[in-house]
């Protein structure tokens, strides 16, 4: 990779290998930026206001210039960041999702053979639920569809009032799409013809209901209780300050209530969580990273 780089980037563009995979980064994290700041905006959100949450095996590695980049003031980083995923997985609830095409306009619909889409749909979901080891009893099916106005080439989710629909849901069904309209581009149509495209069932089943179990705070000085987790010291290349060095902490030998300050690296099996110069860092009673950026 390092060859890579120096012959594929760095000899044309006249910088040093050091300098371009520090772009290479950039361009990484400046991607992931604005594909949050549009996903925030779409919803209203300020990030400045949220925590961001580091997890996957790169996302602690990102997410310190990442908060950066969005002017967010606090990260937490859970203990197995890596495997954060596969554990949401475990304990969400089991679902399906189905989807069948149908295009007409509200008015003109077929509601019984809408209906059928939907009981076709329902059917195929308890069915793998149950499949899946779920109880007959616990398993719930929410219909939708995707809408848009006459000619509109793009099509928002809106939520269906229940199952099975007849003409005189159609002024809840109009209503529903003029809510998800109002909350994604700020005002509503509302003289407008609207269309269906799509009709979409999703069946769901209770999640398993697990509690982390907290660790005592054992430190009696949480600055030395984080030295005995130091492994040694690494330099690294940080964006507008140069070569750091960078104390490396092992990620299990950090214990509830050890506090220490960037530059840092803290290593773990699936990931390396960086933490830049001026950051305060602090383990909570659940083993996470709490790290306050300056």
């Amino acid at each position: 990779m390092q060859r890579a780089i120096e012959t594929g980037i760095a000899q044309g563009l006249n910088v040093t290998r050091d300098m371009a995979a520090l772009g290479i980064r950039r361009i990484v994290d400046e991607t992931m930026a604005a594909a949050t700041r549009m996903h925030l905006a779409e919803k209203g959100r300020d990030p400045r206001r949220y925590t961001l949450i580091a997890f996957g095996g790169a996302g602690p590695v990102h997410a310190y210039d990442l908060a950066r980049l969005l002017k967010m003031k606090r990260m937490l980083v859970p203990l197995g960041a890596g495997v954060a995923s596969a554990l949401g997985f475990l304990v969400a609830p089991p679902a399906t999702d189905l989807v069948r095409s149908h295009v007409g306009r509200l008015e003109r619909l077929d509601w019984a053979y809408v209906n059928g889409l939907l009981a076709q749909m329902a059917e195929e979901g308890r069915a793998l639920l149950l499949e899946a080891g779920a109880a007959p009893e616990d398993i719930i099916a929410l219909a939708a569809a995707d809408m848009r106005h006459v000619g509109q080439g793009f099509e928002i989710p809106v939520k269906l009032p229940a199952m099975q629909l007849t003409t005189n849901d159609l002024p809840a069904i109009r209503e529903s799409f003029f809510v998800s309209y109002r909350e994604r581009f700020g005002r509503a149509l509302t003289d407008l013809p609207i269309e269906a495209l799509s009709w979409r069932v999703a069946c769901i089943a209770p999640g398993r209901d697990i509690q982390l179990a907290e660790v005592a705070n054992t430190a009696t000085e949480s600055s030395s209780d984080a030295m005995k987790a130091r492994r040694g010291e690494r330099g690294v290349l940080f964006e507008g300050a140069g070569w750091l060095p960078c104390q490396v902490y092992d990620r299990y030998a950090l214990a509830p209530g050890a506090r220490f300050e960037g530059p840092a690296l803290v290593e773990e099996r699936e990931s390396t969580c960086v933490i830049g110069p001026g950051a305060k860092v602090s383990v909570d009673a659940f083993r996470n990273l709490i790290i306050e950026l300056p």
